[in-house]
């Protein structure tokens, strides 16, 4: 068993596949779709202290993003009883494009009312890499 599945099932944390699944519920404001089919959850981990480590893109060519605050919050609210810790790291790069975006995704944004951004073919500015929050 490696040492990432044995941290895993440190009391309080389950495994990785699960923190994921349970990101679904975590919804940009701006796009109606889940950060995970948007193609927005870039790595999850475990650190060495057994917190999660979540890295996520934003969509916005903003330096910071007026929904992180509220997708942070749908994060610890949908991590609650899924993980003892974790953290959140904002990353700009890879840079984060629509072919990102799975079939579910665009689906979700069809029925939120967003457009299905296909006529993007770059894309969008990154943050700025040493951008970090918790």
């Amino acid at each position: 068993m490696s040492e990432t599945e044995t941290r895993a099932m440190v009391p309080g944390t389950k495994p990785l596949w699960q923190v994921e699944q349970a990101l679904k519920d975590v919804f940009d404001p701006d796009l109606g779709a889940n950060v995970v089919d948007l193609g927005l959850l870039y790595k999850l981990e475990l650190g060495t202290d057994c917190a999660v480590i979540i890295s996520m893109m934003l969509p916005s060519a903003a330096a910071t993003c007026p929904f992180c605050t509220i997708i942070e919050e749908q994060v610890a609210t949908a991590l609650q009883g899924i993980c003892g810790a974790w953290r959140l790291n904002w990353v700009g790069i890879p840079y984060w494009g629509p072919d990102r975006i799975t079939e579910e995704g665009r689906h979700q944004m069809r029925i939120f009312g967003s457009k299905p951004l296909s006529g993007i073919s770059r894309p969008c500015r990154p943050l700025s890499p040493w951008y970090s929050t918790k």
